[in-house]
């Protein structure tokens, strides 16, 4: 009787033993459910993470942002403008003071300044660590006014290379680095179209500072040219620092050489990726407004309508970097930038290669000025695009790093046409198209990567 009772209670009590059990399985399950979904969700904001705005608050996408866009147009017309307008004072050198027999020594005047700024920006990171944003945008500024005052008393060409390529172009360095460095915090949806409007400056400058510079050149010479450059440009700088304003604040101590550099960016493929189509993007940027002039002169027209060639360049360069930005902020930076590099290669191959008279070689002028120089206005956006803003800092740096080996495209492509039999600068008009169509096919492979959909914003 004892057991069997013993057993009835046995029975009794197992249907709720495997329901606790299975209840209990189920709510392992749906721990491990909730813990899986939880992780997933982890990864999806892990991979966001550096998508994200550093700060806390959203950038306002305009107010106070815009004064920033100005300062950083300031400081780019007076850096970028000199730079681009060297052409004008080689030429009043070879004229008066060197001869034309230095015009491979002064050409590297140039080369060197655009060396210091692209390379530099290592430094400027370093400065604004150590000394703070404002400050090192001030010491940027002096020892831009201080290499063009020092280069008006060069009696020797290696006095400009020390004066304009060192001097001068580590104080551009420095206020590059900070304008495209700070501009990007302020804004989110018009990224692109700020950026663009900044970088835009240097077809301003390109534009306007060499009709300053003869000016100045026939009236008082070159060395009173330097000197009213760099002591007129320090009152657009010094606006320019006391407009600039971080919304994320550098920090505040040098700890260590990844605080400024960070190679190990580069096993990011989409960013290597970035950083051979802007290889190939800056090869052919310089390649048109250097060497225009020279094939202007080849198929018979003025020195005049030369000059007129390089103005309209400048001029729709003004006007194409904005476009590029509006654009890019409608479609996305990268599409913006593969339509502009497509154009850039159908147009070298189609219209310079067939450019024998005036119209149809301004047509061109025009056309590239518009398209060719869409790399500094969409740079930025597109680093940010591709690495987030919160490595951008590390990155922007590194992609000015990595191409320097293309601000040697014009000697590069000088070199293979003195041992070219073919028809004189048809080498300069292929270098163009070809890397042009190179960049193109880069980019459309990082596309791809970020995006499979043929219609979408990236």
């Amino acid at each position: 009787m004892s057991t069997h009772h013993e057993t009835q209670q046995q029975q009794a009590q197992e249907p709720p033993s495997r329901t606790s059990s299975s209840s209990h399985a189920s709510e392992l399950s749906d721990d491990r459910t909730t813990q899986h979904n939880n992780d997933q969700e982890k990864g999806r904001l892990d991979n966001k993470e550096d998508d994200s705005d550093p700060n806390d608050d959203p950038p306002p996408d305009g107010g106070y942002g815009w004064f920033i866009v100005l300062a950083t147009f300031l400081s780019l017309f007076a850096v970028f403008g000199t730079n681009i307008s060297w052409g004008v004072m080689q030429d009043y050198f070879e004229q008066n003071t060197f001869g034309e027999s230095a015009r491979v020594d002064l050409s590297f005047v140039s080369t060197l300044m655009l060396i210091a700024t692209t390379s530099g920006s290592l430094f400027s990171r370093i400065f604004e660590i150590v000394l703070g944003m404002r400050f090192a945008f001030l010491l940027g500024s002096l020892l831009y006014t201080c290499g063009l005052v020092a280069a008006g008393s060069a009696t020797e060409i290696w006095h400009l290379y020390l004066a304009l390529g060192l001097c001068n172009g580590l104080g551009d360095a420095i206020i590059y680095g900070i304008g495209m460095r700070v501009t990007p915090q302020w804004f989110t949806k018009k990224r692109s179209t700020a950026m663009a409007m900044a970088a835009s400056a240097t077809g301003l400058g390109g534009l306007v500072i060499p009709f300053i510079m003869t000016a100045c050149n026939e009236k008082l010479g070159a060395s009173w040219t330097f000197r009213i450059i760099g002591l007129g440009f320090l009152a657009f700088n010094l606006t320019a620092c006391a407009l600039m304003k971080e919304r994320v604040p550098v920090q505040s101590k040098l700890t260590g050489v990844g605080d400024f550099f960070r190679p190990v960016l580069l096993k990011d493929v989409n960013f290597s990726l970035w950083v051979a189509a802007a290889v190939f993007q800056t090869f052919y940027l310089y390649i048109p407004p250097f060497f225009i002039p020279s094939y202007a002169t080849y198929i018979g027209l003025t020195a005049p309508q030369g000059s007129a060639l390089v103005s309209v360049l400048s001029a729709t360069n003004f006007a194409g970097r904005i476009a590029a930005g509006i654009l890019a902020d409608r479609i996305g930076c990268l599409n913006a930038n593969l339509i502009y590099a497509l154009v850039t290669c159908v147009i070298s191959l189609a219209v310079w290669t067939l450019a024998y008279d005036y119209g149809t070689l301004m047509a061109y002028a025009a056309l590239f000025g518009f398209f060719g120089g869409s790399f500094y206005a969409l740079c930025g956006p597109i680093t940010v695009s591709v690495v987030g803003l919160k490595k951008y800092p590390y990155a922007f740096p590194l992609l000015m790093l990595t191409n320097i080996p293309a601000l040697f495209g014009p000697p590069i492509v000088s070199a293979i046409e003195n041992v070219s039999t073919a028809q004189p600068f048809l080498t300069y008009k292929l270098f163009t198209g070809l890397t042009a169509f190179a960049c193109a096919v880069v980019t459309i492979i990082l596309r791809l990567r970020l995006s499979r959909k043929l219609i979408a914003k990236v």
